[in-house]
């Protein structure tokens, strides 16, 4: 699990390698500004929608540090973490400062785990890499009016776990409920060395009683990694990361309610197979899932598949056949279903590129030609907002605003 998660860390770098001198399109630094495609009619297969426009932002502080950005679902600002300076700065979405926040003290936000609430108001994320680093991690809100910074799961205690003897209680993978009402996330408590069993737990998302949910795993070695939450309420899904003497047939993504003892194997994966990042669709259907195969080959398709997910149970679906997507996103707010995406074919492939379609399973059509990665590392995070903007960047940096529309 360590080499796991500090493959997760160290992935973007190799991104940024076999990136480099992409296809036509990529973007390269320089002051803000604004393009426009050639054109902004929908083409065939994009569901109608069409690239309205691009816009590059070039807020880089010490020349080409490499940081991590957030677009909010509203798609009017976007939150950018500065690891060096140990602060977070909001952003309208054409690039206009609106504040700063220092880090607490002793606090470094792990930004794998970074997710905005539903109203656009706050971010939530776990403190410090607890699956690489072995420190105790709590759960964190910032609200991004104020610059609030609020310790949800203080237990008090700060410093080495997992091998090192603790009383603490260990908290990651944070979510929101689809209200904003609640926050769910993972729980391993620790008691001297003893660690318990891998659970899921829910809170109010201003603070309160902790209560959990049901048991994931029995014994907490981290197998689960990550979690989602569907707009239900009741529909979470986990991803369950095989480890040692394991047995194999119990990797992959599982499907399970609080108020029901089963669970659902939704998607079964190899055990050098990591998950990047899960969504539900808005309406609760399917599930997308996009994963790194460990030491795989950056531009193999079945190293890094990308999954659209049937929460009924049916046979998942490949987003796009054929090619590694490296990034991918619902589109926040629409009443039906609706994906963006990032293809990466090889350097100077002419199939890299942004497409978008309205019938996921489907192959989406190219919208805006170049290579591209979700701004917030690795490609994990990439936001289709309401407003029909997305924050993309060719090598992370500089940040490209991409707008879209829909005939």
């Amino acid at each position: 699990m360590q080499a796991k998660a500090v493959f997760r860390l160290v992935l973007f770098f190799a991104l940024v390698s076999s990136l480099m001198a992409s296809a036509p399109g990529a973007v390269q630094g320089g002051p803000l500004q604004d393009s426009a495609p050639p054109t902004a009619t929908p083409p065939p297969g994009s569901g109608g929608f069409a690239v309205i426009s691009t816009q590059e932002l070039d807020l880089r502080v010490n020349g080409d540090d490499i940081e991590a950005a957030f677009l909010a679902p509203s798609g009017e600002r976007f939150a950018r973490f500065h690891r060096v300076e140990r602060q977070v700065c909001f952003y309208t979405i054409d690039g206009s400062p609106q504040a700063c926040y220092p880090f607490p003290e002793g606090m470094a936000p792990f930004l794998f785990s970074v997710r905005w609430s539903p109203d656009s108001a706050r971010l939530v994320f776990s403190d410090g890499a607890l699956l690489a680093t072995r420190e105790d991690t709590d759960i964190w809100t910032l609200d991004a009016a104020t610059g609030q910074f609020a310790n949800l799961t203080d237990d008090g205690y700060t410093g080495g776990v997992v091998g090192d003897p603790a009383d603490a209680n260990l908290d990651y993978s944070p979510v929101w409920s689809a209200d904003g009402s609640q926050i769910a996330f993972l729980r391993v408590v620790q008691r001297g060395e003893d660690l318990g069993p891998i659970t899921l737990t829910i809170m109010p998302s201003t603070g309160g009683e902790a209560v959990s949910l049901r048991e994931l795993a029995d014994f907490g070695r981290f197998r689960i990694t990550d979690i989602a939450w569907g707009p239900d309420g009741r529909t979470f899904a986990y991803f369950y990361d095989v480890q040692g003497d394991d047995d194999p047939s119990l990797g992959g993504i599982w499907l399970a309610h609080p108020d029901d003892p089963g669970t659902q194997q939704a998607l079964p994966v190899a055990d050098d197979i990591s998950l990047i990042r899960m969504a539900f669709s808005p309406d609760g259907m399917t599930l997308l899932a996009t994963l790194r195969r460990y030491d795989g080959d950056l531009r193999a398709p079945e190293d890094f598949p990308a999954w659209l997910i049937p929460v009924d149970g049916g046979a998942p679906l490949p987003v796009h056949a054929g090619h590694v997507v490296y990034a991918a996103a619902w589109r926040e707010g629409s009443p039906t279903p609706a994906l963006a995406y990032a293809v990466y074919a090889g350097r100077g492939h002419e199939a890299n590129g942004l497409y978008f379609t309205a019938q996921p399973g489907q192959p989406g059509a190219l919208g805006l030609a170049g290579g591209y990665l979700g701004p917030a590392g690795v490609g994990r995070e990439m936001t289709w907002a309401a407003n029909g903007a997305l924050l993309v960047a060719p090598l992370l940096e500089p940040l490209v605003v991409v707008r879209t529309g829909a005939e």
